[in-house]
């Protein structure tokens, strides 16, 4: 990928690998987690990993709907999301990903 240009593709190759280790047991929760650059992490290790593991939800960062691209196309209204460069996926939902992306 370049700066700026298809994050998606990358996520997409790292959460395909992921599913294809033998790493997992399929006992408990695991979760994959995306990070932008930029992210900086606060809490101890310890404490984030207690965090993802107490749920087995996907988490993902949406801006307000104010700070969305809206457009109108023959008088229907659409908006797209702004989101933040990070998200933690479930199994099932990295699976529905990687899935989904490769149908592109």
């Amino acid at each position: 990928s370049k700066w700026c240009n298809n994050l998606v593709a990358p996520m997409w190759a790292l959460a395909k690998a992921a599913l294809e280790s033998e790493v997992y047991s399929g006992e408990g929760v695991h979760k994959f987690v995306f990070i932008g650059s930029y992210s900086l992490p606060i809490q101890p290790v310890s404490m984030v990993l207690h965090e993802l593991w107490s749920n087995n939800q996907s988490e993902l960062c949406f801006r307000s709907r104010e700070e969305w691209l809206w457009q109108s196309v023959k008088d229907v209204n659409y908006a797209i999301p702004h989101a933040d460069q990070w998200a933690v996926l479930n199994r099932q939902d990295a699976a529905n990903f990687v899935r989904g992306w490769e149908k592109h």
